[in-house]
């Protein structure tokens, strides 16, 4: 496989599109990335990444990816993470919906967990990333009349991807989770002094 950066413009484009979750992150391009996902989306963060590894040693990862994590998996990306580190999954079976995401990742170590769902709902040519939960966003993304710069693209491309997935067997509304490893120093020191009384 070519460094991302040796790749011709048509194959990089798609797989950082693939990546666009990353401007959620705390760092857009991290440098050692654990990852458990399918070909497509290793390769997104391959191309995203400094280093791409299959196995860690224990909190020596800026970032953790993974797709239909179970616990186990989960238990793995925690440890993998530096504390503060963060960690991104994709969840396309996901009975419970978001409060069974987000029981799974607070049960496994990981905190400020944050549930986001993707329109036009397949993970192809995302437009909006929408965080779950968040009222005055989604009524934003219904009202929009009218899409610039390829809404006829954009469409396809959700059509055709959720076709793929109804193929798969797979629900078309994936929920897509930013968590992080709590950072050590601030869990386990007292504070000087308490600013507010």
């Amino acid at each position: 496989m070519l460094p991302a950066s040796e790749l011709p413009e048509q194959e990089l484009n798609p797989r950082l599109r693939r990546a666009d979750w990353r401007f959620l992150l705390s760092t857009p391009r991290p440098n050692r990335v654990l990852c458990r996902a399918g070909p497509a989306l290793t390769d997104a963060v391959a191309s995203i990444a400094h280093e791409l590894v299959l196995t860690s040693s224990g909190g020596d990862c800026d970032l953790a990816v993974a797709e239909d994590p179970d616990a186990r998996v989960l238990l793995e990306l925690h440890g993998a993470l530096r504390p503060g580190g963060s960690c991104y999954t994709e969840w396309r079976h996901h009975r419970g919906g978001v409060r069974r995401v987000e029981r799974a990742l607070r049960a496994a170590g990981f905190a400020d967990v944050t549930c986001y769902r993707t329109w036009p709902s397949s993970a192809a040519l995302p437009v909006y990333w929408i965080p779950i939960g968040a009222s005055g966003a989604a009524k934003y993304v219904r009202s929009r009349q009218r899409l610039r710069g390829g809404r006829v693209r954009r469409l396809v491309a959700g059509a055709r991807q959720r076709l793929v997935d109804l193929v798969m067997g797979k629900s078309g509304s994936s929920i897509h989770a930013i968590a992080h490893r709590p950072a050590a120093d601030v869990l386990n020191q007292e504070p000087d002094h308490v600013a507010w009384l």
